[in-house]
């Protein structure tokens, strides 16, 4: 496992919806995040806002997010120009043409 990611300069996982996702899926992502190459493998999640989701899962989230030292930002839904502008802002380059 120790070597997800390691090949690429930036390994990204996007995850929508993260407050339906459930405990082990949650423990899993934060093993990955945890224990691969240093700086190889990141993780953007997006949830809704008003989402409190409970039990184990709940506890796995509110552990993966506030353990991990995680940006946390509220933002507007994006258009295709925006998203591009985000990511290049953030990676110091686009995606590559599709």
């Amino acid at each position: 496992m120790a070597n997800i990611g390691c090949g690429y300069d930036h390994l990204v996982i996007l995850i929508d919806d993260v407050h339906a996702a459930d405990a082990l899926s949650l423990r899993a992502l934060a093993f990955l995040l945890r224990e691969t190459c240093s700086g190889g493998l990141a993780a953007v999640l997006s949830m809704d806002p008003g989402a409190r989701p409970g039990g184990e899962a709940g506890e796995a989230l509110r552990d993966l997010v506030e353990g991990s030292g995680a940006l946390k930002m509220r933002i507007e839904p994006l258009g295709r120009d925006a998203v591009r502008e985000f990511v290049t802002s953030v990676l110091g380059s686009g995606p590559e043409a599709e």
